[in-house]
């Protein structure tokens, strides 16, 4: 008989855990046609996906997914974060999504979904201060749940106090998770984030990188959002007139077109409290941001840091106006942590102490705030317009922002939301030469004499404004030289008279100047004087150089420009080296001082 032997060997297996959701999943830089779609995975990275629900059925993108061993992170195991980037979306779009992990569903709510950007109107909500993983924080977040927005602002201190992966986990993640699986957040650097170069902050963060340079990337951004564009700057790193930053911020808000302008930074440039009214940081932010805030026409800062609610008025040119056109700037720093006594200061629109955030209505033409609090009721409100807004005396001649106006002369209006309007009279328009958010250039009519009501008008509305305009207003143009203003004249072989390049005793120059009033030919306003014939000033023009006259031989429009005119000198001999005073008169009206270097004969 044939025996069978049958020997059973016992192994031990070590098998790898399967991969498990940890947290998220959460949304970052959501835009019209684009979302990224990340969360984390315990027990190995797995095949990852984001399949969301388009008009044409489902679609699954494949995630990437990047090791972080506990060594890393400092958790107690190691974890896998994965991230889908979403592309090729509709705007204005609402789509559905779940989190798939080998081929299974891992992360599936109904309310699990997002909006792509769109035009406006829209809403946003802002908040900061937020990580202390407390019981006001906890009870916010609540109230922050019921609330309908387009995305959240964080201005910073998402995770109290070393900005630790653990504190994301819990003060973040662990707190907002059914928010962040519906709503971006646009992230904001705090100084506690900041700790140990900011490694967790930069390590679970996607922001919009578009523009920015590569080592300063998931730090500061911008984004656009229907009509308005977003600059979102980090505070902590040192900040000087030379920093990559700075030059960023500048070319960031130069080039945007959008009719809103709003800035998130965590250090406020106007702390009130005692806790931070000496702050060194928030003194670097006041002495070199606030200035290009306000001169490119920023609308609304918003910061943390201090844990209050504060308001102020506008802010234009380092100055604080009861109302009207200006950058206004909010502190919103209660989103849970622990609270600081509302400060008291002049500039100061509102104060307030108590667990709160913001919520912003952007439509074509008004930005409509409220602060509220943990009942979901506002305790301050405020608007801004877009419209046009002028600031006193706004119609300035263009040479030296003195108030008289002349025929045929370029004026510089000043304002506010003054980007791509238009200048005119109740007779006809005033060509418009150049066009910024702060500032317009324009020519006066020749036909204009006496007063003038102008309407300055763009999409979002009008302002007026009422100006004398007289025979002649002879103001010379200045220009920068060594740290100078000087007078705007040449050599007549073209070189800029100058400290370097004085005018002699004796020489003919020619000086640049505008308003010296109509001229004996025709020419339409807006249009380029012609080379020949000179156009010269119906009203015969004087010049003196520290009170003695000076030959003129020609005072005329200057060929090839609009409302430029250009007037022939001479220097007087016998004048000892120096800086003088230069002033012309015309038609009995005195002009500007403007200083002319002098050499040697």
């Amino acid at each position: 008989m044939l025996r069978l032997t049958i020997a059973v060997f016992c192994f031990t297996l070590t098998t790898t855990p399967a991969a498990e959701l940890y947290w998220g999943p959460y949304l970052q830089d959501v835009r019209p046609g684009r979302a990224t779609v990340l969360w984390t995975t315990t027990g190995g990275a797995a095949s990852g996906a984001v399949r969301y629900f388009s008009s044409a059925g489902p679609i699954d993108v494949p995630s990437t997914a990047t090791a972080l061993p506990a060594t890393f992170t400092g958790l107690e195991q190691d974890i896998w974060l994965h991230r889908a980037q979403l592309v090729a979306l509709e705007p204005a779009t609402t789509y559905h999504y779940v989190v798939r992990l080998d081929g299974a569903t891992v992360a599936e709510d109904p309310t699990q979904r997002f909006t792509t950007a769109g035009p406006a109107p829209f809403r946003f909500l802002a908040v900061g201060d937020t990580g202390d993983n407390g019981s006001g924080q906890r009870q916010l977040a609540q109230t922050l749940l019921r609330e309908s927005a387009a995305f959240l602002l964080h201005t910073g201190d998402i995770a109290y106090w070393d900005g630790t992966f653990d504190q994301f986990r819990q003060a973040y993640f662990g707190i907002y998770d059914t928010l962040l699986r519906r709503m971006a957040v646009f992230p904001t650097l705090g100084n506690h984030d900041a700790l140990a170069d900011a490694l967790a902050y930069r390590t679970l963060f996607a922001p919009p990188q578009d523009g920015v340079p590569l080592s300063a990337r998931n730090r500061y951004y911008s984004f656009n959002w229907a009509n308005a564009h977003f600059t979102v700057l980090d505070s902590n790193q040192p900040l000087t007139p030379n920093s990559p930053m700075l030059a960023w911020l500048e070319q960031d808000l130069r080039e945007t077109k959008q009719t809103w302008r709003i800035v998130a930074i965590h250090h406020p440039p106007f702390p009130s409290t005692p806790y931070k009214r000496d702050d060194p940081i928030c003194k670097e932010v006041l002495n070199l941001l606030a200035p290009v805030f306000e001169r490119y026409g920023v609308h609304l800062v918003l910061s943390g840091h201090e844990h209050i609610y504060q308001r102020t008025q506008p802010r234009r040119d380092g100055d604080w106006m009861p109302q009207g056109p200006g950058a206004v700037y909010i502190t919103t720093g209660g989103g849970g942590s622990q609270l600081y006594e509302a400060g008291a200061e002049p500039f100061l629109s509102a104060s307030a102490s108590g667990p709160h955030f913001l919520r912003i209505t952007i439509t074509e033409s008004t930005l409509q705030g409220e602060a509220v609090n943990l009942a979901g009721e506002p305790f301050d409100q405020w608007q801004l317009s877009a419209a046009p807004q002028l600031v006193p005396d706004a119609v300035r001649d263009a040479a030296s922002f003195g108030k008289q106006l002349a025929p045929g002369g370029l004026v510089s209006i000043l304002g506010w939301n003054l980007d791509n309007a238009t200048v005119r009279d109740a007779n006809r328009s005033w060509p418009v030469l150049y066009s910024g958010r702060t500032q317009l250039n324009a020519q006066v009519p020749f036909e204009t004499q006496d007063r003038a009501t102008l309407a300055i008008t763009s999409r979002h509305g009008a302002a007026t404004a009422t100006v004398p305009v007289g025979i002649s207003a002879p103001n010379i143009f200045l220009i920068a030289d060594a740290g100078r203003q000087t007078a705007a004249a040449i050599h007549l072989d073209g070189r800029l008279v100058s400290k370097r390049n004085p005018a002699s005793p004796g020489e003919w120059i020619s000086v640049y100047a505008t308003g010296l009033g109509r001229v004996n030919g025709q020419i339409a306003t807006g249009a380029p004087a012609p080379v020949t014939p000179l156009l010269e000033t119906l009203s015969p023009v004087q010049a003196h150089l520290d009170g003695r006259a000076m030959d003129v031989s020609a005072a005329c429009l200057a060929p090839g420009f609009v409302g430029l005119y250009q007037i022939n000198i001479r220097v007087p001999g016998g004048l000892p080296p120096g800086t003088y005073p230069l002033q012309l008169r015309t038609g009995g009206q005195p002009g500007n001082l403007a200083m002319l270097d002098i050499g040697a004969p």
